[in-house]
């Protein structure tokens, strides 16, 4: 099953980037501009996408995907390891509050399996503002009693989006439901990866 999970992540993350150039005519006509101004409400360069942030919404079931890879630091019980984590990330198109996030997160220390995650979380503040911050709750891999078994996750996570080629610092603290579990953070860098650049994102 995690092998699946892992295989359809990559081919849909492939496939957005490339469906990803002209969704609409008035999104190609845009990209000119965008491109050439920026656009004034995101947290982007002009042209590119910031970490943790979906495509365009409207007139659409669900927005683009966005795919970003993160590095940092994960911290649980005093111990403190390295961690890598591909992180997808989409909403609805009737609304900018709700996201979809899968992630998968490699902790080389601990082993060479990595734990997926999907959460449905709340963002409150503006799409593309400088600061991003959401709630949410939802499934994980790696943190049941009782072997490789899906468990219950919430998690919060604050970020900022530099103004350095759209990398974002951010902070992201978990707990797993169910007895034996402990607060987890991770520290950590994130960079947009797929898609990089894309159209303007007012309707």
């Amino acid at each position: 099953m995690l092998l699946s999970l892992i295989i359809g992540f990559i081919a849909l993350t492939r496939q957005t980037a490339a469906q990803t150039p002209a969704q609409t005519p008035a999104d190609s006509a845009a990209l000119v501009t965008s491109a050439a101004a920026g656009d004034d409400v995101t947290g982007s360069a002009p042209g590119n996408i910031a970490p943790f942030s979906e495509g365009h919404h409207h007139g659409w079931l669900f927005a683009s995907p966005h795919f970003d890879v993160n590095a940092g630091a994960w911290h649980r019980d005093g111990t403190t390891d390295a961690a890598f984590r591909m992180h997808l990330q989409y909403a609805p198109g009737f609304t900018e509050k709700i996201e979809v996030a899968w992630d998968l997160l490699f902790i080389p220390a601990r082993g060479a399996t990595p734990t997926v995650s999907a959460v449905v979380q709340l963002s409150p503040l503006p799409e593309h503002a400088r600061f991003y911050a959401n709630a949410g709750a939802g499934l994980i891999t790696g943190h049941s009693a009782n072997g490789d078994r899906l468990t219950g996750w919430v998690e919060g996570t604050v970020a900022y989006r530099n103004v350095l080629h759209d990398v974002a610092a951010f902070a992201q603290v978990g707990h797993g439901t169910g007895g034996g579990n402990r607060f987890e953070f991770l520290f950590g860098l994130a960079h947009p990866l797929s898609p990089y650049r894309a159209a303007h994102h007012k309707p």
